[in-house]
């Protein structure tokens, strides 16, 4: 009674752990094949569903072997028929156990990949959105450093030059900002660098609108009459029309009419008297 109550016990665990542990990785594995995301608590099922083939029939056969040594049986009990006891546990066991091994194994490698490719993914994702800051970034100050350096720029938007000016001062500012995120490391710096372009955009948007709603306007009539004379001058100096005393006298008379009415980039002087090299260094006088 004992005996073939516990041959029946060891046959149920042994089917329902192969069961359970085929499921288990059927379960991974079609989770892969829908490219839905294996954790690595669906990978621990499967893996636990092995272990249970393994462990339950060692079990089940303990309490076999045990119904078997009480000796609850009869000595002239008719001969066991052939039943659960009797087919081949160990060839089912090993090829079930081998199966959920393997598909297993398979199981996280390819749980092991994707998260590899995703993590790939991701830098790329996270390198194409830095350059696209960077890039954003550059805009600003390429379209800043090409106002600096043009002299009649400044002349018409004087404002964009002068760090006295509120707009112009929050400019300056979001340029020194957005150059100290750029330059920065960690986990957020993306995340500041970003938001540093935006307030920097705005500000050179702001400023820049500001500065040619104003042109000269605001100046004091001295000083706005003395950069239109200016502008005027330095065209005649840097044109090819006159002669080069002429356009000599006109640069020198230019210059000292701009630097004492608006503020003056040093980009912008350097650039203007690197176009008026040829004159000031001409045979015909001294160099301004």
């Amino acid at each position: 009674m004992w005996a073939e109550t516990a041959a029946w016990v060891e046959w149920l665990a042994r089917w329902v752990a192969i069961f359970i542990g085929l499921g288990a990785v059927g379960r991974v594995l079609y989770l892969r094949t829908i490219g839905r995301r294996v954790d690595a608590g669906e990978i621990g099922f499967a893996l636990a569903g092995a272990v249970l083939l393994m462990a339950a029939p060692s079990v089940a056969g303990w309490l076999f072997d045990t119904a078997e040594e009480s000796g609850s049986e009869p000595d002239d009990a008719p001969p066991a028929t052939d039943g659960p006891a009797d087919m081949p546990w160990e060839t089912i066991t090993l090829v079930a156990a081998l199966v959920i091994a393997v598909a297993g194994a398979v199981a996280a490698v390819a749980a092991v990949t994707r998260t590899t490719k995703k993590r790939r993914r991701n830098r790329r994702t996270e390198a194409d959105r830095r350059a696209a800051i960077e890039a954003r970034h550059d805009a600003v100050r390429e379209a800043y450093g090409a106002f600096s350096a043009d002299i009649f720029a400044v002349l018409e938007r004087p404002r964009l030059a002068d760090v006295a000016v509120p707009q112009t001062a929050a400019l300056v500012t979001a340029l020194a900002t957005a150059g100290d995120a750029r330059a920065a490391a960690g986990p957020k710096a993306t995340a500041d660098y970003a938001q540093a372009v935006t307030a920097l955009e705005i500000a050179w948007r702001v400023a820049d609108e500001h500065a040619r709603k104003a042109g000269t306007s605001q100046l004091p009539a001295r000083e706005r009459a003395a950069v239109e004379q200016a502008a005027k001058l330095l065209r005649t100096a840097l044109n090819d029309g006159g002669t080069d005393h002429e356009r000599r006298l006109s640069y020198q008379r230019a210059m000292t009419l701009i630097t004492n009415a608006i503020v003056i980039p040093r980009q912008a002087l350097a650039a203007v008297e690197h176009r008026a090299h040829p004159v000031l260094d001409s045979k015909e006088g001294p160099r301004a």
